[in-house]
């Protein structure tokens, strides 16, 4: 039996069916039942109010529900219950973006059910070929209670092959000349192929690593052997030796009694349609040159571990001024998005995506804003267009464009949606896309793809508010910067043209009331 509704909630049911508004729609049957963000709640409010929604809506409109929980799996990487939505909606498009997906990511099991779903897709000779020259390279490897493992169904596949030893060591060979650091794999291969030294050698690379779990003692006997200042530790990482996510931030003053910050420079594996697709933030600070990004002062290397040295910044970041209650006025706001324009069309420039554009990214003095944070960051050889892209995995659910969120693409004109995001925010306190206040579950960041990512590809813009109505030019510059068409936002030099003329029409109308 279907929960009952109060008369409310059939309205509220009701509006959302007829205006077909079906994200927000799956996102309040959700929560109906649980306020707590997940695919699992999202499916669950589905099937227990399937009367409810199968009485009033085409079965169309069913299949776009259906592609909704589709995409938030896929966003979760949960590739193989995605395809199985978009093969019962009959969503080929979505199939052959997960096909394509499968083929970086190494999902052999993907590729098998779409195989089946239309044998035309991927002929048995490129199945095959896959098989024995990409899949090794390509797939993730599981962890459980007994450790690290590799893909069974890659497995399975490469057991029905001849020369299965020749084929696991062409990997590790590929993997070493690709510039890959994933000794967990490689470790699992050498043992795959039954070469007893490369397993000896793969072993002694791990034990090699710096122990991230005593990096607090490394940095502070670094600081003191090399007449520096330790002073505190401002950001808490994680403390995986081998698949780190958050780099730990330090805070001290250097030889010179200079105030300085020191991040743990991680190496996180971004771009896996490379095999060397990893993190640099090194190199960007390096070659990056602009009064408004943080200034690399050198690196060191303490118990195997390496830091950056920073410029100490002074101020807050933006997390603090996009608070309801503590808005800076519209002009400053305006002033802010008009400086990281100008860094965000620099770095542009330089053929570099900056892809990480948000709050706490992003510190200001009162006066001036610096970028921090080239974590996330990534560069082509040739000139950026608006065809031009790049792939990952990682991103910030509130911030990620429409088309990172559903293809893992980055676009030029990506970084200009997060800056968009960024803008509404500081101008009204609230996120301009989202609606329903999931609650955080144990899986923080499925939850977060729940609430912001779905409703940033899915949900139109909330434009009510005061400072949007009383400025029409800064409500259609907006707009446009958070068109779901990455091709349909302006650039971030048109950004910032555009924000000089609107910032002086709006002074000289504040001054004239």
């Amino acid at each position: 039996m279907p929960r009952i509704l109060t008369a409310g909630e059939q309205d509220e049911l009701d509006r959302l069916i007829s205006e077909k508004k079906h994200y927000e729609l799956m996102s309040f049957c959700s929560i109906l039942l649980d306020d707590t963000g997940s695919t699992e709640n999202l499916k669950k409010g589905l099937t227990t109010f399937a009367s409810y929604i199968k009485k009033d809506m085409s079965e169309q409109d069913i299949k776009k529900l259906i592609d909704i929980l589709g995409n938030a799996e896929a966003m979760l990487l949960k590739f193989e219950s995605a395809t199985d939505r978009f093969i019962e909606t009959g969503n080929g498009s979505r199939l052959h973006d997960m096909l394509e997906l499968s083929k970086i990511y190494g999902r052999v099991g993907v590729m098998k059910k779409i195989k089946e779903y239309d044998p035309t897709w991927m002929s048995d000779d490129e199945f095959l070929s896959y098989i024995k020259e990409e899949s090794l390279l390509r797939s993730l490897i599981g962890k459980d209670n007994e450790g690290f493992y590799l893909d069974g169904t890659v497995l399975e596949e490469i057991e029905k092959l001849p020369g299965q030893k020749k084929i696991f060591h062409d990997a590790i060979e590929r993997l070493e000349k690709g510039g890959n650091r994933n000794l967990t794999k490689m470790l699992l291969l050498a043992k795959a192929s039954d070469d007893k030294k490369a397993v000896e050698k793969y072993r002694k690379k791990i034990d090699a690593l710096g122990d991230r779990e005593k990096i607090d003692d490394a940095i502070e006997r670094y600081m003191q052997d090399n007449g520096m200042r330790y002073r505190k530790k401002v950001q808490k990482g994680d403390r995986d030796p081998l698949y780190p996510i958050a780099s730990h931030l330090f805070i001290g003053k250097d030889a010179d009694k200079r105030r300085i910050a020191i991040k743990e420079n991680l190496r996180l594996y971004l771009n896996f349609s490379k095999t060397d697709g990893y993190s640099d933030e090194k190199r960007f600070l390096e070659e990056l040159d602009h009064p408004g990004i943080v200034r690399l002062l050198g690196s060191f290397e303490a118990d195997g571990i390496e830091f950056l040295k920073l410029d100490f910044l002074e101020g807050k970041t933006l997390a603090e001024y996009i608070k309801p209650d503590n808005l800076l006025p519209a002009e400053e706001s305006m002033r802010i998005i008009g400086e990281l324009s100008d860094i965000i069309d620099y770095m542009h420039s330089k053929n570099v995506f900056y892809m990480d554009t948000k709050d706490k990214n992003v510190i200001y003095d009162g006066h001036n804003v610096k970028l921090v944070d080239f974590g996330m960051a990534q560069s082509i050889d040739g000139d950026l267009d608006d065809g031009t892209y790049v792939t990952s995995l990682l991103s910030t659910p509130k911030y990620v464009p429409p088309e990172m969120a559903l293809h893992f693409r980055s676009y030029a004109k990506s970084d200009v949606f997060q800056l968009g995001i960024l803008f509404h925010e500081l101008l009204t306190g609230t996120h301009p896309f989202a609606v329903h206040n999931f609650r955080t579950g144990d899986a923080y960041r499925e939850s977060e793809i729940i609430k912001y990512s779905l409703a940033n590809v899915y949900n139109g813009r909330d434009r009510e508010h005061d400072v949007l109505k009383e400025n029409a030019d800064l409500d259609t510059l907006l707009g446009e910067m958070l068109e779901k068409d990455h091709k349909k936002r302006p650039s971030p030099k048109e950004i910032n043209c555009q924000l000089g003329k609107i910032k002086e029409r709006y002074i000289e109308g504040k001054n004239a009331r």
